[in-house]
């Protein structure tokens, strides 16, 4: 599959807009320290990390690094079955990209060369020889739901909040959910989830295929830990292998297929972040000192008014 002619029209520096700015603060924030944004608590078997990132979980600079320093981590840890992430936020799961990273990239002369660094980091996750969770209670929307949508399962509160808010920003999705949610929704439910931007509740995103399932919040933790524990008493070898076997042969792309359809998406994603609505709808949002919790709860209809 050949890759579209966008990067070329896109002058230059235009091209890596998004790299550059994940790349620099990926390195940045990697000083081998403590995590800054991520709990991680190892109980053998069992993994849990709680994402614990200021008022909103952005997924933002720091976060992309400690998850990159996680993932190599995971990736020679032998004793790990199952890795179950949630969040120390009862109201945002991962709000969504931090749309900042878009405002401090530099020209370049060449296009990016293969998967995105936000790509390559879900495919991290995607690959991981442990069984992954996403324990979904409050708000995750956009790269929150990408990075959900890498994990091997996503199970959700009732009252959580789901959605690919791009369509308000001038956009569409960039980091894999033009890619992964028709895997998991089905053509026409995955257009309608990117066209409408609109927030799904957990009962609904169950209904439709984008988690496994729904519980009441109060009961979601003892339900996901009986998951992992359930799934954690079988060999570990016995787990890799049949992971590993299932993303080779049940129904999902070859990896050379599945990585040219995401180079596919961030050309797109690129070409629309350059766009005279996308610029104007990111500037708008960017410059909004309205009170920015209550402008996460209601983004949507807060997008609309653009």
């Amino acid at each position: 599959m050949d890759i579209p002619k966008t990067f070329t029209l896109l002058k230059g520096g235009a091209a890596a807009l998004f790299c550059a700015a994940l790349l620099s603060q990926a390195h940045a924030a990697d000083d081998g320290a403590e995590f800054h944004t991520l709990n991680v608590v190892d109980e053998g078997v069992i993994v849990r990390v709680e994402f614990d990132n200021g008022d909103l979980n952005l997924v933002d600079g720091p976060m992309i690094a400690d998850l990159a320093r996680l993932a190599g981590e995971l990736t020679t840890n032998e004793d790990a079955k199952v890795v179950v992430f949630a969040s120390a936020n009862p109201e945002f799961f991962l709000a969504r990209a931090d749309l900042a990273l878009l405002t401090r990239l530099e020209t370049v002369t060449e296009p990016p060369k293969g998967l995105s660094p936000f790509h390559r980091l879900m495919e991290a996750y995607r690959g991981l020889p442990q069984v992954t969770i996403a324990e979904i209670c409050g708000i995750t929307r956009g790269a929150g739901s990408e990075f959900a949508l890498a994990l091997d399962i996503r199970i959700a509160c009732d009252e959580a909040v789901l959605s690919q808010p791009e369509i308000g920003f001038g956009l569409q999705p960039g980091g894999g959910a033009l890619h992964r949610l028709s895997e998991n929704v089905g053509r026409s439910r995955a257009m309608e989830i990117i066209l409408t931007g609109r927030d799904f509740s957990g009962e609904e995103a169950a209904d439709y295929g984008w988690v496994n399932w729904s519980a009441p919040a109060h009961e979601l933790p003892a339900a996901s830990t009986d998951l992992a524990e359930r799934m954690a008493q079988w060999d570990s070898a016995a787990l890799k292998r049949a992971k590993r076997a299932f993303n080779d042969v049940a129904g999902f792309d070859s990896a050379p297929a599945r990585h040219a359809k995401l180079q596919l998406e961030f050309a797109a994603f690129v070409e629309a972040v350059q766009s005279e609505t996308g610029q104007a709808r990111i500037s708008r949002f960017l410059a909004d000192r309205s009170d920015p919790i209550e402008r996460e709860r209601r983004l949507p209809e807060h997008l609309a008014q653009y």
